[in-house]
């Protein structure tokens, strides 16, 4: 049996460390809408937010190609995030980082929740059990 052809699949991870209890309460108000751009974007894939500490607010987000994650960011309301930002002083910055899969592994941990949403970009496990760790980390 041959595999499905897998799509190729662009990770993007940012965080944005907000400025105080005002920089808060004006980006969980800004969130809902630029979720709803997000998740209607074409070539979204999945995203999952995380906070790193009291300040820090991250964004990881997946996408079918870099073309769809450039559009998204400069969509309006991401833009409208990042204007409010640095006009309102609301943050103390932030950084990105983007990965793109060049070639990947089959899928373990069918269990999890993304693992439905990456079927479709990554190889369905042979079921043979993983190979040990490298004898360095032993």
């Amino acid at each position: 049996m041959t595999a499905a052809p897998r799509r190729p699949i662009v990770l993007v991870d940012g965080a944005t460390q907000v400025r105080g209890i005002r920089g808060w309460i004006g980006l969980i108000r800004r969130w809902p809408a630029m979720r709803k751009e997000l998740r209607s974007s074409e070539g979204y894939v999945a995203h999952r937010l995380y906070l790193a500490g009291p300040t820090t607010v991250g964004l990881m987000t997946w996408w079918e190609s870099r073309k769809a994650l450039m559009r998204f960011a400069h969509g309006p309301r991401h833009h409208d995030v990042w204007e409010w930002a640095v006009r309102r002083n609301a943050t103390h910055g932030g950084w990105l980082a983007t990965y793109q899969l060049a070639a990947g592994g089959p899928l373990w941990g069918s269990g999890t929740p993304l693992a439905r949403v990456f079927s479709s970009h990554m190889q369905a496990s042979d079921a043979a059990p993983p190979k040990g760790c490298p004898a360095h980390h032993r």
